[in-house]
């Protein structure tokens, strides 16, 4: 806080994290969101990628590292809550470490002890290897639901791209998702509760300690929004979503912005 006293102007993404900074830099924090180039979206060569899944099949997602914060083992919870083998959906997890997810995967269906034959559990596609943005593109491109059941994020850019190919959103109801996408109609908020930071490891003494706090999910709800997301018509095919990305978050709106600030008193 000291260190950031110092500065003319503070910029920050969202609206949340302007409350969290309280009354440092008063009256010169400012907002500004995220840059992103929407032409990417429309890149030639960016096709459906192949997951050999049913046509028909509802494509639950996420991308996201495997650490504490991201909070993958909710995610999975309540997805194997929600269904079961004999409904026509698949969890698609894009992540870091594929090795560490599948673990975690077996030993929440062992932890669940939901059925005698794990087979019965409904499908989980896991990405372990490293892609190529036409190839992540393609991934938000072809599948039809972003989850994310993060303690909290100051941005999410991997919701930004779900958003840039319409795709629905399953998300909590806290940080940079309570603002950031409060206009985005195709959103299923999941209720949240404050709760002590436990289990993550930054590698630094002083941070993600029990003296912060983060959102835990609602698992109730969250199984609830799984459920709706899934009864909800899915519409294909989906166009980008480009007027809405060029009039928010295109380099030219963001850098027009950042110039009214900068020239502001």
């Amino acid at each position: 806080a000291t260190q950031l006293s110092t500065m003319d102007k503070l910029i920050v993404f969202s609206p949340w994290q302007v409350s969290q900074l309280g009354t440092v830099n008063e009256g010169q924090v400012h907002i500004l969101p995220h840059a992103i180039n929407p032409s990417k979206y429309n890149q030639d060569g960016i096709e459906e990628i192949d997951l050999g899944l049913t046509k028909t099949s509802t494509k639950f997602y996420t991308v996201s590292e495997f650490n504490r914060r991201k909070n993958l083992h909710t995610m999975i919870v309540g997805y194997f809550s929600a269904f079961s083998s004999s409904d026509d959906v698949v969890l698609i997890i894009k992540t870091n470490n594929g090795d560490s997810v599948k673990k975690l995967v077996e030993d929440i269906k062992t932890g669940m002890n939901k059925f005698k034959n794990n087979s019965l559990y409904p499908s989980v596609v896991i990405i372990g290897q490293r892609l190529t943005e036409p190839q992540l593109l393609s991934l938000h491109k072809t599948c039809d639901v972003f989850v994310s059941t993060s303690y909290g994020e100051a941005w999410c850019l991997p919701m930004m791209d779900a958003i840039a190919y319409n795709n629905h959103l399953i998300v909590p109801k806290h940080t940079a998702f309570a603002t950031n996408v409060k206009d985005y109609p195709k959103t299923n908020y999941v209720d949240t509760h404050i709760t002590p930071v436990f289990g993550a490891d930054s590698g630094l003494p002083n941070l993600y300690t029990a003296n912060e706090f983060w959102w835990g999910i609602d698992m109730f709800h969250l199984v609830e929004q799984f459920v709706d997301a899934y009864e909800v018509p899915i519409e294909t095919p989906r166009k980008v979503n480009m007027k809405f990305l060029q009039e928010n978050y295109s380099l030219a709106a963001v850098g027009h912005q950042f110039k009214q600030i900068l020239e502001k008193e």
